[in-house]
């Protein structure tokens, strides 16, 4: 399952627009990429990746339930869609972290 496999599905889309976790997941992304930005030295990052990892690691125990069910179709796809983004969109705030450090 690719992170773009649905992207002409408008009718998924919105309805992975209304999850109910995404108004959280969105304020903690935004928050760490906050924090990424207005970091001036490199030791400041480290607090940032583990509130990253805190992140992520939640992102994915939601993720490998929601896979297994919707593989024996005990459940919708849509679920394991969603934290599937989710990760994605967290890992790239640790790209993020990565290229702050670089250029610091």
């Amino acid at each position: 399952m690719g992170v773009w496999d649905h992207l002409g599905d408008l009718g998924l889309l919105s309805r992975l627009l209304a999850h109910p976790a995404k108004p959280a997941v969105t304020a903690g992304i935004a928050q760490l990429l906050s924090a990424v930005r207005s970091t001036e030295d490199r030791s400041h990052p480290r607090g940032i990746q583990v509130d990253l990892f805190g992140y992520l690691r939640d992102a994915e125990a939601r993720y490998a339930p929601a896979q297994r069910l919707s593989k024996r179709q005990e459940q919708s796809e849509l679920e394991a869609i969603y934290w599937r983004r989710v990760c994605v969109q967290l890992r790239t705030v640790g790209d993020a972290i990565a290229w702050k450090l670089l250029e610091a």
